[in-house]
């Protein structure tokens, strides 16, 4: 999610004020990922990206007196890699980008749906068409059910 010319990184709730379950719904209500959150000492952390792609990070107040806050962030360039694959399904775009190799001949992929996220998987090699009948049959049929 784009805010002020920047994407949000991450949402912070503060751990004084907000529950789990709470900051879980306050996230997915405005269009945030929290399928997971990241506790700290102070906050608990949603994570719409990895922090590693991206760069110029600072911190927003989005909510003043309710503890929210926003980490913002510029992605870095070509941290998308090669895309491989495109196609629309239930009225957003599916992209399938190739990242890199990783390990013992095991490539990285991205998975986007419109500009979110919603898989990065390993693959023991560069034949994406299989790789995507698999994603195809399996997590992009999950998503358009569950969303």
């Amino acid at each position: 999610m784009r805010f002020r010319g920047s994407e949000v990184q991450s949402v912070l709730f503060d751990r004084d004020l907000w529950s789990e379950h709470d900051a879980r719904k306050w996230a997915e209500r405005h269009g945030f990922r929290a399928h997971e959150l990241h506790a700290t000492d102070d906050y608990l952390r949603a994570r719409q990206f990895d922090p590693a792609l991206g760069r110029d990070f600072r911190t927003v107040t989005i909510s003043e007196g309710k503890g929210i806050k926003a980490v913002l962030s510029n992605r870095n360039p070509g941290e998308l890699g090669e895309l491989v694959r495109t196609e629309r399904r239930s009225g957003a775009i599916a992209r399938l980008y190739l990242i890199g190799e990783e390990a013992d001949d095991f490539y990285r992929y991205r998975l986007f749906l419109d500009d979110e996220e919603i898989l990065s998987v390993l693959w023991p090699d560069t034949d994406s068409e299989e790789l995507w009948t698999h994603i195809a049959d399996h997590w992009l049929l999950y998503w358009e059910l569950h969303t």
